[in-house]
């Protein structure tokens, strides 16, 4: 789905905002899943969208952050970082424009079920580094049909009964890359602090699943929801996110090291081992996002090229 031309990057930083109290219990799941800040000191915020987890990363490890989105538009939504450890690339995870290695932890939120998975986690597994750990925040197809909206846009199920993966296939991708299952679980997190509130946010349709539907399935779904939350008692709404947690083998470093390895010395003879003079393009060097200024100021943003090789600063 192209976040670029649907209405979602406009509506997504209100609608998908979440209570602190959810901020707050995702903190405590990284305490309790991840290592201490010490042994994680670069970051990957894969589909960082409008960065909604980029800055929490930065602060719970003081570790520098590199958030990754196709979308520009996303992009230009996000906050200005409080401080200069966070860094944004227009990029897609099929082609991550960074160094073998070069990230300790790799972070996915709600984005999984958008990837090509094969594509992507193998570039995961080439860019975690030795003893890294790839967490991945998503819903499977075991989950889905428990998210409360879900009862009233059958179509939207279905949508995403078709693209979100199964459990046990999100569990085998990632071994068939060399990258084992240290933790799983599922957390149900605070979505919205009251029937209203809920209606507001699934109202705003900034989730993609109800933007695939038809837009009159769309507004019949609509009328029963706001039915339900008119009469519904006004409660905390609980949504249930599956977790899982990754840890790279040594083996999968040894591996890249060793293709690395062998594709130097395959270089002909005649092509000379020396770096070559790195071509100046600007376009690599300005921001490429329509953004507000004031998002813009502190923020490094490139765009996704096949020669870029951006590696996070220690």
């Amino acid at each position: 789905m192209d976040y670029d031309s649907i209405p979602i990057p406009d509506l997504y930083v209100q609608a998908r905002r979440l209570p602190a109290g959810a901020m707050d219990l995702w903190r405590q799941v990284f305490r309790d899943m991840l290592p201490p800040a010490p042994s994680i000191r670069r970051v990957l915020d894969l589909g960082c969208g409008t960065g909604r987890f980029t800055e929490m990363l930065g602060d719970s490890y003081h570790a520098t952050v590199v958030g990754i989105d196709p979308s520009l538009r996303m992009l230009a939504q996000r906050a200005p970082p409080a401080d200069g450890t966070a860094h944004f690339i227009a990029a897609h995870a099929e082609e991550l424009p960074l160094g073998a290695g070069s990230v300790d932890l790799v972070f996915l939120s709600m984005v999984y079920h958008h990837l090509r998975p094969g594509h992507a986690v193998a570039e995961i597994a080439r860019v975690v580094s030795r003893n890294g750990h790839v967490f991945v925040r998503n819903p499977t197809r075991e989950t889905v049909p428990e998210f409360e909206y879900m009862r009233f846009f059958p179509e939207a199920l279905a949508f995403d009964l078709s693209r979100m993966p199964p459990r046990d296939g999100l569990l085998a991708t990632f071994a068939s890359h060399g990258l084992e299952t240290a933790a799983h679980r599922v957390v149900r997190h605070p979505f919205a602090a009251s029937s209203t509130e809920y209606f507001a946010k699934i109202s705003a349709r900034a989730i993609s699943s109800l933007q695939a539907i038809p837009d009159e399935a769309f507004a019949r779904g609509l009328a029963a929801f706001e039915r339900h939350c008119r009469n519904a008692p006004d409660r905390p709404i609980y949504e249930p996110v599956e977790v899982f947690l990754f840890s790279a083998a040594v083996e999968t470093a040894r591996h890249f090291e060793d293709r690395r390895f062998r594709a130097e010395t395959a270089r002909p003879s005649n092509v000379s081992n020396a770096p070559k003079k790195r071509r100046q393009h600007s376009h690599k060097q300005k921001s490429v996002i329509p953004s507000r200024s004031e998002a813009v100021s502190r923020l490094e943003i490139v765009e996704s090229s096949r020669a870029l090789k951006f590696f996070l600063e220690l």
